[in-house]
């Protein structure tokens, strides 16, 4: 349907004019529609790929941020194992700043005991095509010392399949190491002084329950096998009046006092023990 506004005598025949040509040529308004259709096409395509590059850039920034804000050290090689990134951590963790690894080879830096053991792990998981996880590495700090580095990576293919590098995250576990070293050597120590002595040593938990009796106290309870007795609540070892005691005994240890008391306990095979 057509309809003129305004139409007048003198406008008429113009009018009548073109709704004949339109009529008369419909290809003409046929491909103008078809030509508006697809550019109100594209212009939505547009529309989605600059929204959808909207939010890739966004994500990005966020990733970005978290990545040069964080503690952990972030970094990509290529399948050379070159730096070809370095996130600003690595200045804290090591000394370096970031633009003085890249273009260099992380193993370059180890003692050479390390090097060769991280290029072996290195070559193996170029052939794999895979990444490591809790891998444990020791690195020079620029400054003088030491750090351990927990590490972990995923690969980078590119679009034929082949591998292009590692993207990858170390944590700086120095302290970590130092403590746990500290805690095995009281543990030797611990152990040497129990297994040295001639009293019968026992290592609760805080529940009551043995963990550990010296070798001493396993010869005087005449004990072969400790698997039956480890975990067991500490009060099954007394009876009667003696098990309360021994409850008020860990009571006391429990508050960071001393605990003492005499009682009665029988070797497995019923021999008396006090």
């Amino acid at each position: 349907m057509y309809v003129t506004l305004g139409a007048t005598p003198e406008t008429e025949p113009l009018t009548s004019k073109a709704r004949n040509l339109i009529f008369s040529k419909p290809n003409l308004c046929d491909g103008y529609k078809s030509e508006m259709d697809e550019l109100s096409s594209l212009r939505l395509r547009v529309a989605e790929l600059e929204q959808r590059n909207a939010l890739v850039l966004e994500k990005e920034a966020r990733h970005r941020g978290f990545i040069e804000t964080s503690h952990d050290w972030f970094w990509e090689i290529d399948n050379q194992g070159l730096i070809v990134y370095s996130s600003p951590a690595v200045e804290k963790i090591l000394g370096y700043r970031p633009h003085e690894l890249l273009g260099k080879q992380g193993f370059e830096l180890m003692h050479q005991e390390e090097r060769d053991r991280v290029k072996e792990i290195l070559r193996r998981h170029i052939a794999q095509k895979a990444g490591w996880r809790n891998l444990l590495t020791r690195w020079p700090h620029k400054g003088g010392g030491w750090r351990y580095l927990e590490s972990r990576s995923v690969p980078v293919i590119d679009e034929q399949g082949a591998l292009s590098g590692f993207r990858g995250v170390d944590r700086d576990i120095t302290e970590r190491m130092r403590v746990e070293v500290k805690l095995s050597a009281s543990e030797r120590f611990n152990r040497n002084i129990t297994e040295g002595s001639n009293d019968c040593i026992k290592i609760l938990d805080l529940e009551g329950r043995l963990r550990y009796l010296s070798e001493a106290g396993q010869r005087q309870l005449h004990i072969k096998d400790m698997e039956p007795f480890l975990n067991l609540s500490y009060k099954a070892f007394w009876s009667g009046s003696d098990k309360d005691e021994s409850l008020r005994a860990i009571s006391a240890a429990l508050a960071g006092g001393k605990g003492r008391f005499t009682g009665y306990a029988a070797t497995v095979d019923g021999e008396p023990r006090w």
